[in-house]
C-alpha cells in the first residue's frame, strides 16, 4: 500500500509541476542531420547505443567484447574565469563526437554541437555510404528514452 501511495504521490507532483519527465523532442534533416531538445545524457545514451548495434566487435582473450575502432569526446567552450567577480563561468558551446567502424571497416560519425539557447545539432557520417543505419539506430534510441519526434515544417 505504501508504494502505490508513493507512486501516486510522485504521478500527482510530476502532474501538477506540468514536467511530467519531458524527455524533449527532435526533428529529421534528411539522412545525415537531426535537431533536439534532448538532454545531453539522452543524446550520450542514443550514441552509445548507436555505436554498441553497428560496431565490429572483437572479443580479448578472456572472452570479453570490445570495439578497437571506437573513439570518443568532446570539448567545450565557456564565457568568465573561475574567480573574477560576477557571473561564474558558463559554459556557452559543446561539441561530441563519436566514431567507430562498421563490419567492413568503413568509419561512422556522429557529431553533436549545442550552443546555449539552442538546440543540439547532430550530424551522422558513414565513409562506406548512407549514414542513414546510424541515424536509424540513433532515433531509436531516442525514442526508447521517451523522446518524441517533432514533424519538419518542410
Amino acid at each position: 500500500m505504501k508504494t502505490l501511495l508513493n507512486i501516486l504521490s510522485a504521478l500527482f507532483l510530476a502532474t501538477v509541476s506540468g514536467c511530467a519527465d519531458d524527455k524533449g523532442t527532435f526533428t529529421v534533416y534528411g539522412a545525415d542531420a537531426l535537431s533536439t531538445t534532448a538532454r545531453n545524457d539522452v543524446l550520450g545514451e542514443a550514441a552509445w547505443k548507436t555505436h554498441e548495434a553497428l560496431a565490429h566487435w572483437s572479443k580479448d582473450g578472456n572472452g570479453k567484447k570490445y570495439d578497437p575502432s571506437y573513439v570518443g569526446g568532446g570539448h567545450s567552450w565557456s564565457v568568465g574565469k573561475a574567480g573574477d567577480p560576477g557571473p561564474a563561468k558558463e559554459v556557452v558551446l559543446t561539441r561530441g563526437k563519436t566514431e567507430f567502424k562498421d563490419a567492413d571497416g568503413h568509419r561512422f560519425t556522429i557529431e553533436a554541437i549545442w550552443m546555449k539557447g539552442a538546440q543540439t545539432t547532430v550530424f551522422f557520417s558513414h565513409e562506406g555510404g548512407s549514414p542513414e543505419t546510424a541515424l536509424n539506430a540513433y532515433i531509436a534510441s531516442l525514442q526508447k528514452q521517451g523522446v518524441k519526434m517533432k514533424k519538419s515544417k518542410n
